[in-house]
C-alpha cells in the first residue's frame, strides 16, 4: 500500500528562495558602505559533486513485493562567502546549496532541492559570550507528489555563554514556517525554545545536556475520532491543528583519533487531532576517524521508537499532508561512509544507507536501502553548512 502521487508543476518554492536570496544581498550591500568596500576581507569557497548509486525502494512502497531497484543520479553544490567582519557584525556568511536528482526508470521521481542561509555573530558582555542570529529558507520541487512540494523559512536568536568553570550555556529562540505549495496560505508555523548545556567532563569528553519546547500551529483542521450511537468509529473536522512538544536529549562527544558521538533523546508530543499524540525515544550516533592510506571512515544513524497515544489508529487510516520529516530518510538509519581525497581539491566517497522509515500513513513504515558512489570538487573555504 502507498500513498497516492499526484503530478502538478509549482514554483512558490523557488520564488521564495529568490526572495530570500534577494532580501540577504541587501543586508550585506547595505553594510558595505563604498569607502571601506576594498578594506573588508571577503572569503568564499564553492563545492561541487555529482553522484551515482541505486536506491531499492524509490517509490517508498509498503508492500515489499511492490518494491522495484532504480538507479540515480544526482547533481549538488554548494557556495559561501564570509568576512571576519563587516560593519557592526562579526562572522557574516551567506551560504547556498542545493541539487537535481534523476532516476533512470522512474522518470516521475525527478527531484530538485535548494537552501539559502544568513549567519552572523556579535560579542555579548565582556567574558566572551557571543549572540547569533541566522535567518534562511529552502524550498524542494518533487513534481512526483504534490504535498511533498513546500519552502520552508526560518529565524534563529541563540547565544552562548561561559557558566561555571566548565560549561558553556547556550539559549536558542527559533522560529519557523512551512507552506505547501499547493496552498496559498502558509500551512505551518511553530516557535521552538531550547536550553542547552555543554560541560567539559573530561579534557576529551564533552557532555551536553539540552531541553526544548515547541508549538506548533497548522492551516488545517484538527481530525476527532468519536463513536457514533451505533458504535461505529467516524472522524469529523474539529479548530485548527495545533501541537505541543518536548524535547529532553543527552549528549556524549568524545574526541581522540577521530570523533565519537552518542545522543538519547526523549520526545513527547500532545495534539487536539488524532495520530498526532505520541512519545518517541531517539538514540543517534557518529563514529568518524582516520583508517589508512588516507581514508577516513565514518558510521552515523539514528534509531527511533514511537507509541502513539490515540487508542483508534488501529480502526482507521490516517494520511499526513506531507510533513517535511516524511522524507527526511532518518527515521530508523545506519550508513556507513568511506572516503579518500585524491589531490587537495578533489576527493572520492561511498556510503551505503539502509533505512526503515515512517510512511505518510501513520503507524507505516517502508524499507529501503541506498548505495552512493561520490566524486567532489572544492575550492576556497568553506564553514561547516
Amino acid at each position: 500500500m502507498r500513498s497516492t502521487r499526484k503530478q502538478t508543476g509549482s514554483t512558490n518554492g523557488w520564488a521564495s528562495l529568490a526572495n530570500v536570496l534577494f532580501f540577504l544581498a541587501v543586508i550585506l550591500g547595505s553594510c558595505l558602505a563604498p569607502d571601506r568596500a576594498s578594506a573588508v576581507d571577503w572569503l568564499s569557497g564553492v563545492r561541487l559533486g555529482i553522484s551515482s548509486g541505486f536506491d531499492t525502494n524509490p517509490l517508498e512502497e509498503l508492500v515489499s513485493e511492490d518494491v522495484e531497484r532504480d538507479s540515480f543520479l544526482r547533481i549538488h553544490g554548494e557556495g559561501q562567502i564570509s568576512s571576519p567582519r563587516l560593519g557592526f557584525l562579526r562572522e557574516p556568511s551567506l551560504a547556498v546549496r542545493g541539487f537535481t536528482e534523476r532516476y533512470s526508470q522512474e522518470s516521475d521521481e525527478r527531484r530538485n532541492q535548494g537552501e539559502a542561509r544568513f549567519r552572523t555573530e556579535t560579542p555579548l558582555g565582556r567574558k566572551g559570550g557571543v549572540g547569533i542570529l541566522e535567518a534562511g529558507v529552502r524550498a524542494r520541487d518533487y513534481p512526483d507528489s504534490t504535498s511533498r512540494n513546500f519552502s520552508r523559512s526560518w529565524l534563529r536568536f541563540a547565544s552562548r555563554f561561559r557558566l561555571g568553570p566548565k560549561g558553556t550555556f547556550r539559549p536558542e529562540l527559533f522560529y519557523w514556517t512551512l507552506d505547501y505549495n499547493r496552498t496559498l496560505e502558509k500551512d505551518q508555523s511553530g516557535v521552538e525554545l531550547a536550553l542547552s548545556y555543554d560541560w567539559q567532563m573530561r579534557p576529551r569528553l564533552v557532555g551536553t545536556m539540552g531541553f526544548e519546547l515547541t508549538d506548533q500551529d497548522y492551516d488545517r483542521p484538527s481530525l476527532k475520532a468519536d463513536y457514533n450511537p451505533e458504535g461505529e468509529l467516524e472522524l469529523e473536522f474539529g479548530p485548527e491543528q495545533t501541537d505541543s512538544s518536548r524535547f529532553l536529549r543527552l549528549n556524549l562527544r568524545y574526541v581522540k583519533r577521530g570523533l565519537f558521538q552518542l545522543q538519547y533523546g526523549l520526545r513527547s508530543q500532545t495534539s487536539n487531532s488524532v495520530g498526532s499524540s505520541f512519545r518517541r525515544h531517539e538514540i543517534r550516533w557518529l563514529i568518524s576517524k582516520p583508517l589508512w592510506r588516507r581514508i577516513s571512515g565514518q558510521c552515523f544513524g539514528t534509531w527511533e521508537t514511537t507509541r502513539y497515544r490515540d487508542d483508534d489508529l488501529d480502526d482507521i487510516f490516517i494520511l499526513r499532508a506531507g510533513e517535511e520529516q516524511e522524507a527526511a530518510d532518518d527515521s530508523n538509519l545506519v550508513a556507513v561512509q568511506l572516503s579518500r581525497p585524491l589531490r587537495s581539491d578533489l576527493r572520492i566517497s561511498t556510503r551505503y544507507s539502509w533505512y526503515k522509515n515512517e510512511s505518510l500513513l501513520v503507524g507505516s513504515f517502508y524499507r529501503k536501502q541506498v548505495a552512493t558512489f561520490t566524486l567532489t570538487w572544492e575550492a576556497g573555504r568553506l564553514s561547516g553548512f
